[in-house]
């Protein structure tokens, strides 16, 4: 087996546990992999890594750590694992790529808010198709401290409100988690985490 057997989306589907499992793995010609899995038809894990091709085995490395190996056996035109057994899909429709790696634009449109109710000081702010509005508030007191509004950008994972002013993030499955690490103060270096309440 060559790699150029291998790039494309390879498809499996079994039953555990009287769930339905449906997996799909995408092989891409840079060496690196997508693995998508779907219980009763939901989302439920992505993983990514590197991929080696072994004569007749491909062995993936989980984030690409060659600690963490799955070995996959092609035979008669089928990669297999574990009883399990997958199928080079012709035409597909969906670049598993886009999934591995969401939209982050799309993913924090709407309101995220921290708030420490013990020094009642929160910070808000509304991301809208490009724009933003930040807020610092006190809610037992005086409410609205300050706001600043503006355009945002996104750039190395990294979502500027000011030239050095950011919320840093990372994706959890199909979910993202917003945080500010203040670099001065009582809290320098702790991660101020951000949820969405709108």
């Amino acid at each position: 087996m060559s790699s150029g057997d291998l790039i494309g989306v390879w498809t499996g589907a079994w039953e555990y546990e009287g769930n339905q499992i449906n997996t799909s793995v995408q092989f891409e010609r840079n060496g690196e992999y997508i693995s998508v899995d779907y219980v009763n038809g939901n989302l439920s894990s992505i993983e990514t890594g590197t991929y080696i091709v072994k004569k007749n085995e491909v062995i993936l490395q989980v984030g690409g750590n060659p600690g963490k190996m799955i070995p996959y056996k092609y035979s008669g035109g089928k990669l297999k694992n574990g009883g399990h057994s997958f199928s080079k899909e012709n035409s597909v429709s969906t670049d598993l790529r886009s999934l591995a790696e969401p939209n982050v634009d799309e993913l924090i449109q709407g309101t995220w808010e921290n708030y420490d109710s013990e020094t009642d000081s929160g910070e808000r702010c509304t991301f809208d198709d490009g724009e933003y509005v930040y807020t610092t508030f006190h809610k037992k007191t005086s409410g609205a401290d300050r706001t600043i509004a503006g355009a945002y950008r996104i750039d190395d994972g990294r979502i500027y409100i000011k030239a050095d002013y950011y919320f840093d993030y990372k994706i959890d499955g199909s979910e993202i988690v917003l945080s500010i690490t203040p670099d001065g103060g009582y809290d320098s270096g702790i991660p101020r985490v951000f949820q969405k309440i709108e």
